[in-house]
Formats: C-alpha cells, structure tokens, sequence
C-alpha cells in the first residue's frame, strides 16, 4: 500500500497538492503508470502477480506505454469520426 501511496503522492506533490486539487484529472494520466507500476512491484510482494517480475521502472514504462497507445488511439477515432460525421438536424 505505501508504494501505491508513494507514486499519487510523488505526482500530487509534483503538481501542487492543495486543497481544491487532491484527485488528478484525466487529462494528468502520467500518475496512472506510477500507481499501476507501485501496484504490480505490491502484486509481486505479496505473491499474487500473474506477469513475471519487473522493477518499478520497467512496469511504469510498460504501463505507460499501453495508456500511451490507447489515448493515441482514442484521439485518432475522435478526430476521424468528427470529420465524417454528417449534421443531426
């Protein structure tokens, strides 16, 4: 659990953890490799991990890289169905 708390908080603190801002936006999706990474090193501690083990590091890279992928993707579907998209009348 400390680890989990250790990648929000390392973000919180990056960003300026305030009072008004406690809870990152979607838009901040940087923190959710730190926290999917501190998950799977916790996973692994506690020997309930399916994947092989990994450093912290290596799983914030690979989760980064799946997010990564599906925002990329998402961004391409959004931009092309809006330019095929016919008018609702």
């Amino acid at each position: 659990m400390h680890r989990r708390r250790q990648g929000a908080g390392r973000c919180a603190q990056d960003k300026g953890l305030s009072e008004d801002y406690i809870v990152p936006t979607m838009d901040e999706w940087e923190v959710y490799p730190r926290i999917a990474a501190a998950v799977g090193v916790q996973a692994h501690q506690d020997q309930v991990a399916r994947l092989p083990e990994m450093s912290f590091e290596q799983l914030r890279e690979k989760a980064t890289a799946i997010i990564k992928e599906a925002r990329d993707r998402f961004d391409y579907l959004q931009r092309s169905s809006s330019t095929t998209r016919t008018p609702e009348p």
